[in-house]
């Protein structure tokens, strides 16, 4: 199998990816082979006087036992270069993904159960990755067990 280039891209439902890429223009779609998703999000500055935004990188399709995807190519806005550090950090988290097993989510649970779990899968991930903490709180989660029936999709 020949090594396929890493990318960034931009999709049209504003998510950010980083993955190997092998794209045909004959085709209708792209395969992402191995995407990682990039989440971000602004902090305030400690002095108040700004802000900083953060990042970090996570399965793309955590439930999804493959890690190769068709994507329409017209639900990609831009495909390009990543920087060398994002390279390298993607790389890790790709790796570590190979190499650590993910908790199963079982149906028995209650809703709030299987909620909390996902959070201490994420929170031991990124520990795992020298992510630091995860700003998810039990407030966070039972705020999304109670509207989760009234978010708007776009």
């Amino acid at each position: 199998m020949t090594k396929h280039p890493i990318k960034l891209l931009k999709l049209s439902n504003g998510e950010s990816v980083v993955c190997r890429v092998d794209a045909d223009e004959s085709k209708a779609y792209t395969t992402l082979i191995e995407p990682i998703k990039i989440h971000k999000w602004m902090s305030p500055s400690e002095d108040g006087d700004g802000a900083y935004e953060n990042a970090t990188f996570g399965p793309w399709e955590s439930f999804s036992a493959e890690q190769i995807f068709h994507v329409a190519n017209n639900q990609i806005i831009t495909l390009t270069e990543p920087r060398e550090d994002v390279i390298v950090y993607y790389n890790r988290v790709v790796d570590k993904l190979k190499t650590t097993p993910v908790a199963s989510l079982t149906e028995d649970e209650d809703p709030m159960m299987r909620m909390r779990k996902l959070r201490d899968i994420v929170e031991d991930l990124n520990e795992q990755l020298g992510l630091g903490e995860s700003e998810t709180t039990e407030e966070d989660v039972a705020e999304y067990m109670y509207n989760k029936d009234n978010i708007t999709k776009h």
